[in-house]
Parts: structure tokens; sequence; C-alpha cells
């Protein structure tokens, strides 16, 4: 059975756990124990983005044991990834993605349940740790022509703010396809080199001196 699997697979000594959905307590503390082992688990789970992931994570276990299970998880947890399917312009899906790193800050607010909402914040911030929020994804994926704006206004986890931020990168990606146009984005401006002065020989009392005069590198 599945839960007969969940128990004796670290019997067999694996390098990585598939587990095909977190559903319940029993697969959830599986999940943990693997992890806890160094074992490498992937799992899937019925969430909409990262946040609602570790909240329901945390209430398959009973009241008295979910501050201990949020412990465990901000320690092992590597990252949450999570897709949005949506019809993609001249047919088909493509899927819009959040990517969620466990970073130290995010560990933090992972252990704290009153401060899960912030991990929103943290992806935000997150690029340089390879995170993306939806938004932002929603946002390149309308500027690249891949789905229509009203169906990335109806995915977006804030639609209004959303909207904002489409319009912005819209206009901010338009300036700047005009100052290519215009020849204006070709690059830094050169800075003129600094005149260096000649050195020139004059005679003195104890020989020969050199002293400097400046010109523009033709001998008087």
């Amino acid at each position: 059975s599945f839960s007969h699997a969940l128990r004796r697979v670290l019997r067999q000594d694996p390098d990585v756990i598939v587990i095909g959905e977190l559903r319940d307590r029993e697969s959830a503390e599986a999940a943990l124990s693997a992890g806890e082992s160094g074992h490498l688990v992937l799992s899937t789970m019925h969430t909409s983005d990262a946040v609602e992931t570790v909240n329901r994570f945390i209430e398959f276990f009973p009241g008295e044991r979910q501050e201990a299970a949020r412990q465990t998880l901000a320690a092992v947890l590597r990252g949450a990834v999570t897709q949005r399917l949506l019809p993609r312009v001249g047919g088909g899906l493509v899927p819009a993605v959040e990517v969620l790193v466990n970073t130290a800050r995010a560990a933090d607010l992972i252990r704290e349940p009153t401060r899960t909402e912030e991990l929103n914040d943290v992806i935000g911030g997150g690029e340089v740790h390879g995170m993306q929020g939806f938004d932002d994804h929603l946002t390149r994926m309308v500027l690249d022509g891949l789905i229509e704006r009203h169906t990335a206004v109806a995915a977006a986890s804030e639609p209004h703010d959303f909207i904002l931020k489409l319009d912005n990168a819209r206009r901010l990606r338009e300036n700047r396809a005009r100052r290519a146009a215009q020849g204006h984005d070709s690059g830094p401006e050169k800075k003129p080199e600094p005149e260096v002065p000649l050195l020139r020989r004059a005679p003195g009392l104890n020989g020969d001196q050199l002293t400097a005069h400046p010109g523009n590198g033709q001998e008087g």
C-alpha cells in the first residue's frame, strides 16, 4: 500500500524519493523524515502559491505538533515551485511559474506562523537567488506576446497591482526601444582621455633636467 511504501522507502537507501502527492499527515511525516536524513524529496500539492503550500503542509499536523513541524520544514525545505496553466496565444497552454528558494530569511518566516504571508516579499526581492513571483512572470509573458492581457489579469495574485505593474513595464520597454531606435542606447558615452604632459629636456646647472609641459602631443 501507499502508506506501507512510505514507511519502508528509507530502507532501500535511495538518493531521491518521489512522493506523488502530499495529501495527509502520514505522507507529510514521511517527507520530513526523509528530508532530515539527507534525502532529496520531490512531491506535489494542490495549492496556488508558496504561502498556501507552507500553510497547507503545516495543517496536516495536529495543533500540538504544528510548531515542531514548522521548525523541521524550515530546516529541510529547499524550495517550492508553483505553476498556473494559462491559455496561450495561438492555442495550447503555457505555465506561469512562481519560485521560492528557502533562504535564511524565508526559513525564519516559515518558523513564524504569523509571518508566513511575508514570503511573498521574499520572493519579490529574491531574483538574485533565482526566485520569481507570479506577477513578474505574467508581466513578461504578456510583453512577449505569449498570453493575452485579460488572461494575465485574471490569473494575477493581486489584479489591481498587477495592472499597474504591467502598464509601467510596458512603458519602460517602449521607451527603451525608442531610445535604441534613435541611437541613444549604443552604450555608455566614452570620456575623453586626460591630456598627458610632454617631458622635455632642459639645461640645468647640474646637468639636464626633465620638465613637464602640457600640450597636444607635438613639440613646440
